[in-house]
């Protein structure tokens, strides 16, 4: 009988974390790779420091996390003040007096909210022997588990790949100047045995820095057919557009679509419509949403449960899709995949894509029939969301490229080359 590979899967978040691809990333590629005759081993931090927002469907998942064979490493997590909005933490005014000061001290100095996970982690896999690894992957953010990796590959003696689901030091949202974080990529993309990426722009964009040709891989994420497929669309008695995700200050807001909807709700004779937004930021939605005068046109949900997200969006008219609306977009802009749109391919869904002309999601969403606008085509949009409201369909094609079954045959084909 052939042995069977060993992976050493590094996730700093891992279901029942709900984190959007975060966690949807390593747990299909875990999933998907132990079908393909691997076995996994995933280190995480433990369900029990997580405040419970952060949780969702606690119990079914650790049934479908022993049902798989998944063998689970999971830590504890120095530091969680630094994170308090992740993590369950102690009430006491002097510990938040303290943890406050703690975090201005390392947001100055650049350290990311992950650092106390390095020894966490590496004191957990103590015990692991080289027999027990063929390879490591880690998936960032969190960027320090790279640095787990590298320490955990000195020791054991074994190669590590690096998946960024966002680039690092030279994200668009929060890019990172300082040289010691940038000489710390450096030394550890050099170390490693390659490194994959969600975007070929973002690829391009490593490469370029760091000087890596030949060593980067693209590998998108995706969706999980099975978690799909018994999704019950949700019904509306009205035009729904949805748009659910995060947003982020200047970068990234939903300006585009309300002026948009503005110039819709002047137009004469249109269906009832209604905008629904999921997600945290329920406040600045609403004060935008003030702002465009369509309190009356729009529901705010909040932070719901995935699941429950996806059935709205799989019922939805229209599911909008952002990545940067930057006046002039960088490479790094360009290069941004919002990982939803993977889901709302996998189940056929309507997509309004608004992104930069040239952008990798523009790329994707061709390859599967979806045609993008640009943020300052705000008559086209307008014109196109009528045109949907009278009977327009929007046919999503060659879905199955972006199923987790096969991205994972290329997981497989790339952790097999560098055992």
């Amino acid at each position: 009988m052939t042995r069977r590979p060993k992976l050493l899967l590094l996730a700093g978040y891992f279901p029942p974390v709900r984190i959007s691809s975060g966690s949807i990333r390593p747990w299909n590629l875990a999933r998907c790779l132990i079908d393909l005759g691997w076995d996994v081993t995933v280190v995480t931090p433990k369900i029990s420091i997580w405040d419970l927002s952060n949780l969702d469907n606690v119990e079914c998942i650790k049934n479908d996390i022993e049902k798989m064979g998944i063998r689970m490493i999971y830590t504890d997590h120095l530091l969680k003040c630094l994170a308090p909005w992740r993590y369950k933490l102690p009430q006491g005014k002097l510990f938040w007096f303290f943890g406050g000061v703690l975090r201005v001290v390392t947001r100055s100095l650049g350290i990311q909210n992950w650092i106390g996970w390095v020894p966490s982690a590496l004191h957990a896999c103590r015990k692991l022997k080289p027999a027990d690894v063929d390879v490591i992957l880690a998936t960032g953010a969190p960027f320090w588990g790279f640095e787990v990796a590298y320490r955990l590959s000195k020791r054991l003696n074994k190669p590590y790949i690096m998946d960024y689901r966002d680039l690092w030091t030279n994200n668009p949202w929060s890019p990172i100047n300082r040289k010691w974080v940038m000489k710390q990529e450096r030394k550890l993309l050099k170390k490693s045995a390659a490194v994959t990426i969600v975007s070929p722009i973002s690829g391009t964009v490593l490469e370029n820095k760091y000087g890596i040709t030949g060593k980067v891989f693209t590998i998108t994420n995706g969706y999980d057919i099975n978690d799909i497929q018994n999704i019950q669309a949700k019904s509306f008695d009205h035009f729904s557009i949805i748009f659910s995700g995060s947003l982020i200050s200047a970068k990234m807001t939903l300006a585009t679509i309300f002026r948009v909807l503005r110039t819709i709700k002047q137009k004469e004779r249109t269906p009832k419509w209604k905008f629904h937004y999921f997600g945290v930021n329920t406040d600045v939605v609403k004060n935008e949403i003030a702002e465009w005068g369509l309190q009356k046109d729009s529901v705010i949900h909040g932070n719901c449960p995935r699941k429950e997200v996806l059935s709205y969006a799989k019922g939805a008219s229209l599911n909008v899709v952002l990545s940067s609306d930057a006046g002039v977009p960088t490479i790094e802009d360009k290069g941004v995949i919002p990982g939803k749109i993977f889901e709302l391919i996998g189940m056929e869904a309507s997509i309004l894509s608004i992104v930069p002309k040239g952008s990798a999601v523009e790329s994707v969403l061709t390859e599967v029939g979806v045609k993008s606008f640009s943020h300052d085509e705000v008559e086209k949009i307008a014109n196109f969301i009528v045109e949907c409201m009278n009977g327009h369909e929007i046919k999503v094609i060659n879905k199955e490229k972006y199923s987790w079954e096969t991205l994972s045959k290329k997981f497989d084909q790339l952790l097999r080359s560098v055992m």
